[in-house]
């Protein structure tokens, strides 16, 4: 059984903990930022110009830029899916490498939640749309997010996903 102290101690890095929620994206990257009460929300426009190596290091250094300035303490991010053509499951699985290596060069720790995971912690359904899981966010955050991107509503859902199952990690630590 955890004593008073540490069960504080806990409580404190939850209410401190600040997530980075990402959303890949070949075209467009959707990023999120849970910093107790504030949220942050970012789309990174990648030029459809650029091939995919200049997107890739694109990808990175914005990430890294963001991990470096905000100094997040979780990176969470949706795990690939099977996508109906396999040349975009493939480039997922760069931009994903991107991100991923970004916040290990950074030491940043990360959490990867399944597309059907993150839609049924927000919606209780996991084939919920785009826009059920916005609306849901709208009213579990208690705010309009009316022409925001689904890009960056779902880099807030996967990074909310990982805040409500880290609080229930640590509620039933403390109460073991």
């Amino acid at each position: 059984m955890l004593s008073t102290l540490q069960s504080i101690k806990i409580v404190i890095k939850l209410i401190t903990m600040k997530i980075l929620g990402v959303d890949p994206g070949s075209r467009i990257l959707g990023i999120a930022l849970i910093d107790g009460k504030a949220i942050d929300l970012r789309v990174l426009k990648l030029d459809s110009k650029l091939n995919i190596f200049e997107k890739l290091k694109k990808i990175y250094d914005e990430i890294s830029s963001i991990i470096r300035e905000e100094k997040p303490d979780i990176l969470a991010i949706e795990n690939a899916f099977l996508a109906k053509n396999p040349h975009v499951a493939f480039v997922l699985g760069h931009v994903r490498s991107a991100v991923l290596i970004a916040a290990l060069n950074l030491h940043t720790k990360i959490y990867e939640y399944n597309p059907t995971e993150v839609k049924k912690e927000l919606t209780g359904y996991g084939r919920a749309s785009k826009e059920q899981v916005k609306t849901m966010l709208e009213k579990i955050l208690n705010i309009d997010m009316g022409d925001i991107p689904f890009d960056a509503s779902d880099a807030l859902a996967v990074a909310w996903c990982h805040s409500c199952i880290e609080n229930r990690r640590i509620k039933n630590v403390q109460i073991q």
